[in-house]
């Protein structure tokens, strides 16, 4: 049976989706999905394609991608070909790296639309890789919640498109996330809490008692991060942090001092993030 012919109009907007033959793995380590993303970039670039939301799992990936002029199949086609050569050099493999040609149905642009970055951010949720999207590094999440700056989403085009500003998608989507997939309990603010100064380094105490310093101010950043990832209001962070919603979000707005976690620094991408 022959195959369809691919849908292509300027502006449409697909879902587009891969995995790899028999199952296998797509990604072997970091350098992998690092190299994953690098051409994604490029491709982003060449092709004038916007993208809204991502995911790396380990057999598969999800991408909510807008095109231009061009058809998205001449993008996906040189994408898929340029990672498949990477990987089986890297990986010494020969043969097809991707199961079948890829899938990426045609969105509608209403609400489907803006609920389908919260289905595709919370796939390692559902899989139980991790409690919170925020906690799996490999997708669009922190980027479109606002936790950390992401060079690859076009979150100004994706406000646009559902007709709304930035901020108010932030608010929206984490809204849309307190019920944190698939019937699975989001992490608590005190989870959250220990979690976060563990990584600085301090005691949760020391988080939690309104003092001052380069270490703290990290740590409280780092909280306000994983909380505002995780679907919290600000009022309910400010006050495990012992302080006014007013500070909190004056400390945020002050980011820029904050140094980011090893794994942002390896893209070389600048604002604040987390590692898991």
């Amino acid at each position: 049976m022959p195959r369809l012919p691919r849908i292509h109009y300027p502006g449409a907007v697909y879902h587009a989706m891969s995995r790899g033959v028999d199952g296998r793995a797509i990604f072997h380590d970091d350098g992998d999905r690092r190299v994953f993303l690098g051409i994604l970039g490029e491709t982003k670039n060449d092709f004038g394609l916007k993208l809204f939301a991502y995911c790396l799992m380990g057999n598969h990936f999800h991408l909510l991608l807008r095109v231009g002029d061009s058809p998205l199949q001449f993008g996906m086609h040189r994408f898929l070909t340029r990672y498949s050569h990477y990987f089986n050099q890297r990986h010494k493999r020969q043969g097809h790296l991707f199961q079948s040609r890829y899938t990426a149905p045609v969105c509608d642009q209403g609400a489907y639309l803006f609920n389908l970055p919260r289905y595709i951010h919370l796939n390692p949720v559902r899989a139980g890789l991790v409690a919170a999207p925020d906690l799996w590094p490999w997708s669009g999440h922190r980027g479109l919640a606002g936790t950390s700056h992401d060079p690859l989403l076009d979150k100004t085009a994706f406000a646009r498109l559902t007709g709304t500003t930035e901020a108010d998608l932030e608010a929206r989507y984490a809204d849309a996330l307190e019920t944190v997939g698939a019937g699975r309990r989001a992490p608590s603010l005190g989870e959250l809490a220990l979690e976060a100064a563990r990584r600085g380094g301090i005691s949760v105490s020391a988080l939690l008692a309104g003092r001052r310093g380069k270490r703290l101010t990290e740590a409280k950043l780092r909280f306000i991060a994983l909380a505002r990832g995780s679907g919290y209001q600000w009022t309910k962070i400010a006050a495990v942090l012992n302080c006014s919603p007013a500070g909190v979000t004056l400390l945020w707005r002050r980011k820029v001092k904050f140094v980011p976690d090893p794994f942002v620094k390896s893209r070389g991408w600048g604002g604040t993030g987390s590692s898991s």
